[in-house]
């Protein structure tokens, strides 16, 4: 069964992860050239998965995401 939040799509665009946590898109694709953070590519699209993000926002945070 998947876990998390029912509401909130699996994966979506670096644009609107990076507005989710309030980081702009530049930062977080400076985060993902320095190996913090991984995309993915989808029908040509860059996407994060928002597993990945919780991970990494909690890693940089230290707070757990919402």
């Amino acid at each position: 069964m998947a876990q998390g939040n029912p509401l909130r799509p699996r994966a979506d665009r670096v644009t609107r992860v990076a507005s989710h946590y309030g980081f702009s898109r530049a930062f977080l694709y400076a985060e993902e050239k320095a190996g913090r953070i991984k995309f993915l590519k989808v029908n040509g699209a860059t996407v994060v998965e928002y597993a990945e993000a919780d991970r990494w926002f909690e890693e940089r945070t230290g707070l757990a995401a919402a």
